[in-house]
């Protein structure tokens, strides 16, 4: 009996060592493309949180320079005229711009809100903006008279709840 499997094994056997080396190969790919699809998800994983990390230290910035404006005034029954810069340096977020999509709808939405704010409040101080003397000139900055300050710090403040919204939304996704 032993004889007839022997026989058979021997008229087949390049088949089946064929069957079982095609098997290896598919097992072999399949498998390499197992860990390159888990180390996709790692890179993107790191990239996610590279992205979260550098947006909200950035936010966080901004968040303290609008809150040292904020208690320059706080306090202070007489508010003087004051130079603010034109720009707040957004180069973390400009430059991440196209990875952004690596975030959640909610995260996204929060971070375009922030930065919007952020872009738009030299827009919002050159409206207060009222003519000086010309010897208080100063190139990148806007001048803002003392009896519109108030209002100057009124609008850091308003913002500053969406900045620390996406400071939060951005370490709470970490969880």
């Amino acid at each position: 009996m032993c004889e007839g499997w022997l026989m058979y094994f021997e008229k087949y056997q390049t088949f089946i060592v064929g069957i079982l080396g095609f098997g290896g190969v598919i097992f072999t790919i399949y498998m390499n493309a197992r860990l390159s699809r888990v180390q996709h998800e790692r890179q993107v994983a790191h990239d996610r949180e590279a992205l979260r990390t550098a947006i909200s230290s950035e936010l966080g910035l901004i968040r303290k320079i609008l809150s040292g404006r904020c208690e320059q005034v706080d306090g202070n029954d007489e508010v003087s005229s004051a130079f603010y810069p034109e720009h707040i340096s957004t180069e973390v977020y400009d430059h991440i711009m196209g990875n952004i999509g690596l975030l959640s709808q909610r995260e996204i939405e929060a971070v375009i809100e922030a930065y919007a704010l952020v872009n738009d409040l030299p827009i919002r101080l050159q409206l207060l903006s009222t003519d000086h003397d010309s010897s208080f000139d100063r190139p990148g900055y806007i001048y803002i008279d003392a009896k519109h300050a108030k209002t100057a710090i009124g609008i850091h403040k308003s913002f500053l709840p969406k900045i620390e919204q996406a400071i939060q939304t951005l370490i709470n996704s970490r969880n």
